[in-house]
């Protein structure tokens, strides 16, 4: 799981996480094209070495170009955004200056690998945070003024981050060269993050994930059937309004923003996130599967997609605000 070392503020994220496989393996998963797109990014270019590029996309405009300034093999990999990620939902406020930069230090330790990353340039101080908010107070209840302030922006990469070194060490520890396949649907919403997650998440048959236990039993009771109380490496089992159970590990979660967490009974990893992006506030799910064994046990990419938006239809544009 992800940790956050000393040295974080306003403009400055530090995340640090243990992979428990050889830095050879995270090194290829951070700068090969094809091993990218199975955990982080839809498609990649890369152009490799010192004065290379990066691109990234999860299709436009959520795309990052960047310029490889270090480029040590299985040590030390830093990237200056030329088109950093977010950068079409930041708020105005929050524009980069200087740019913004991803390094990621690599080091050995026994039979794992300490990822190190800091990611420097985020706008910050009261007054843009003021700036932003001003004009916003109709958004205010629906914790949407902070979400487009600088320090909102901000905290919200830094969960993504929480979500992705986990993506990443999961592929690293679990699936290394399988290939990924990705369902992902997103919804535009016209409430609270508070609510928005409420309807999701329960009560029972009311959410896109209810709050049942698979199974039952002195067994499970170690396992949590309910967002309440939920924290990074517990054990979890939700039942989906599309019949299907997930089972896992917790990766990272904070209410009313964000779930992640493996499934095992389906080779994969799930996460669902609040977020404003492309000018409107919304809710995604996002369902990575590994291996071509999953495309025989699992439903197809479009009956997943078909499914989430019904469900969405019918429970999340209900009680607009």
């Amino acid at each position: 799981m992800t940790r956050s070392p000393r040295g974080n503020d306003a403009g400055t994220i530090i995340k640090e996480i243990d992979i428990a496989a050889p830095a050879s393996v995270v090194w290829t998963a951070l700068t090969d094209a094809e091993r990218l797109v199975n955990w982080l990014p839809l498609e990649a270019i890369v152009k490799p070495g010192k004065g290379g590029s990066m691109r990234l996309t999860w299709g436009d405009p959520v795309t990052e170009e960047s310029t490889i300034e270090v480029w040590e093999p299985e040590q030390h990999l830093r990237l200056t955004e030329l088109r950093p990620f977010g950068q079409q939902f930041e708020p105005a406020e929050a524009k980069f200056a200087p740019p913004r930069v991803v390094d990621y230090q690599l080091k050995p330790d026994g039979k794992k690998t300490v990822l190190h990353l800091t990611h420097t340039g985020f706008a910050s101080g009261q007054p843009a945070l003021a700036a932003a908010a001003k004009g916003l107070e109709h958004l205010a209840h629906g914790g949407l003024a902070l979400e487009l302030s600088p320090v909102g922006f901000r905290n919200t990469v830094a969960d993504c981050w929480d979500y992705q070194l986990n993506a990443l060490g999961d592929y690293c520890e679990n699936h290394a060269n399988q290939v990924r396949t990705v369902s992902w649907v997103r919804q535009p919403i016209q409430m609270s993050f508070a609510d928005a997650w409420s309807r999701l998440s329960g009560p029972g048959q009311m959410g896109l994930l209810h709050s049942e236990a698979a199974g039952g039993g002195p067994a499970d009771a170690a396992v949590k059937t309910s967002f309440a109380g939920l924290q990074p490496g517990d054990r979890y089992s939700f039942r989906a309004a599309t019949g299907d159970t997930f089972t896992g590990t917790v990766l990272t979660y904070r209410e009313n923003k964000q779930f992640g967490g493996t499934v095992e009974n389906l080779n994969g990893i799930l996460r669902i996130v609040l977020s404003y992006t492309v000018g409107k506030p919304d809710l995604s799910v996002w369902l990575a599967r590994y291996g071509e064994q999953t495309k025989l046990h699992a439903m197809s990419e479009q009956q997943w997609n078909r499914l989430f938006e019904q469900r969405w239809m019918n429970v999340l544009t209900k009680s607009l605000v």
